[in-house]
């Protein structure tokens, strides 16, 4: 195409880049559509490459969903915000409830009240959860979550957490997700130890280099990142060993079935799924 190699590295990172310089404000050294326009002009680029560059200049350009709410959010989960927005893939266990990314409102609005979790109230609070969630409809990324069992027999209202085994089953099923249920029998893992955690692969900081992964756990109030190698490096071998662990896509779904089954019978108490 004729272009250097940091105008190019400048367009294909600038909707990245967007969602996180000051919570996606858009600050900082990125191009605009009309300097996409006059270089895709002077180089003469073909017409499938120049709507390409120029939809990511857009993209660049637009405020992302969450900004009119950057005041409730905070630094914190507006950065896990624009990390979930660009990310191409995410690991995620939680051993205590469903992964936020996956809570139906109900599910939600019952985890906000719990004191530890610092959640959003109210409208904002469900703004966030559906903006957050965008991301599962989106074919590119590969979400994976390891969900351990005992999250799925917790609920405050019984038709609340059919509901919600509904909604994973829906996902799981459509494609959209990845998903594997740690046993009750599994014994004893180190991902009960951690309670959660999500590793994120951002795209790299230049071409050729490796993908920049991001550990969090997002049940710490505020969320806790790291960006350091070795802890990021220690959190995946976790979350592996928690998938060996799992069960399989098949199993993990006939287990929720199983769940959903007891629960929408009445039962209130945990029982086993028959082999």
């Amino acid at each position: 195409m004729g272009w250097t190699v940091s105008e190019v590295e400048r367009v294909e990172r600038s909707s990245a880049q967007a969602v996180v310089d000051d919570l996606g404000a858009g600050h900082g050294l990125l191009v605009t559509p009309q300097e996409v326009t006059a270089l895709l002009v002077q180089y003469e680029v073909s017409p499938s490459q120049a709507r390409q560059l120029l939809e990511l200049a857009r993209r660049a350009a637009t405020p992302p969903w969450w900004q009119p709410y950057r005041a409730e959010l905070g630094p914190r989960l507006g950065a896990l915000l624009a990390h979930e927005m660009s990310a191409q893939a995410v690991v995620q266990y939680h051993a205590l409830r469903v992964p936020a990314l996956l809570q139906t409102g109900a599910y939600q609005s019952y985890v906000r009240e719990l004191p530890s979790t610092g959640g959003i109230q109210g409208m904002v609070g469900e703004q966030v959860r559906i903006g957050r969630q965008q991301i599962l409809f989106d074919p590119v990324r590969r979400l994976r979550f390891l969900i351990d069992e005992s999250a799925l027999w917790r609920f405050r209202r019984i038709d609340d957490q059919v509901y919600q085994l509904d909604r994973i089953t829906e996902l799981v099923e459509a494609g959209h997700i990845e998903m594997a249920v740690v046993p009750m029998d599994a014994g004893a893992h180190r991902g009960a130890l951690v309670g959660s955690l999500t590793v994120l692969e951002l795209p790299a900081a230049e071409p050729g280099a490796p993908p920049e992964l991001v550990g969090c756990h997002t049940d710490a109030h505020p969320v806790a990142f790291s960006y350091d190698h070795q802890w990021v490096e220690d959190a995946s071998v976790v979350l592996a060993r928690v998938r060996s662990v799992s069960l399989d896509r098949k199993d993990s779904l006939r287990l929720l079935h199983h769940v959903r089954t007891r629960l929408g019978s009445g039962a209130t108490s945990y029982t086993p799924m028959p082999h």
